[in-house]
């Protein structure tokens, strides 16, 4: 019993304690900044990948139902902040580009007079949506290698009430009688754990069912 016990507990302190695997968080895009009315949030998703360390993120962008990544010669495609020192953006996705270090802004997500901006943006300057009716691009994958990586919000989101925002995408919505542009926002969802860390978590909630099942036993004897 004592064993079993033991055992448990071990397999469960393992299945919650911080992994040095890779880890993915999710975020939702959630904020509003579109033309029109738009159906209940989430209007996507963004999954960051850490690949078990701080030298390389991997994004992979996936907006929902009728939306599109919008023509973005006026603005970005995707916007993002992050600290650390970046070497390489490596985009997966055909017809998009990288904006480089620089200040970015998502009209209609936050405060214009707010100096607080995005360093750093993807663009997509021919192939999606908007102008060209076959170029509903949904998803976006690229990686970013460097040094001291770290993703961090910025908080001067419009009518949110300052929510800390960590990525705003450019994009249509065709859903309705016609199409609506704008902007949406991004918020932090949850942390999302390895199968690794999900494995644990299962065998020590067998250990003690096996253990509940042993004392059960026990008592009817």
């Amino acid at each position: 019993m004592r064993k079993l016990l033991g055992t448990a507990a071990i397999l469960g302190a393992l299945a919650f304690a911080p992994s040095a695997n890779a880890a993915t968080t999710l975020y939702n895009f959630t904020l509003d900044g579109m033309t029109g009315s738009l159906p209940a949030a989430p209007y996507g998703t963004v999954s960051v990948n850490d690949n078990g360390g701080t030298s390389h993120f991997t994004f992979d962008v996936n907006l929902g139902t009728d939306f599109y990544f919008q023509d973005s010669k006026a603005f970005q495609a995707f916007d993002y902040s992050l600290g650390g020192n970046v070497t390489s953006t490596v985009i997966a996705t055909s017809g998009f580009s990288s904006a480089g270090l620089g200040s970015y802004s998502a009209p209609n997500i936050v405060v214009p007079s707010d100096t607080t901006k995005f360093n750093y943006a993807i663009l997509c300057q021919s192939l999606c949506a908007g102008g060209n009716p076959n170029g509903k691009i949904t998803q976006l994958v690229f990686d970013v290698f460097g040094t001291n990586l770290n993703l961090s919000p910025i908080d001067n989101t419009k009518n949110y009430g300052g929510t800390p925002i960590y990525f705003a995408a450019d994009v249509s919505y065709q859903g309705g009688s016609s199409a609506q542009t704008g902007n949406i926002g991004a918020v932090l969802t949850s942390g999302v754990p390895e199968p690794s860390t999900w494995a644990l978590f299962f065998l020590g909630f067998g250990a003690i069912g096996l253990m509940m099942r042993s004392r059960r036993q026990t008592v009817c004897a």
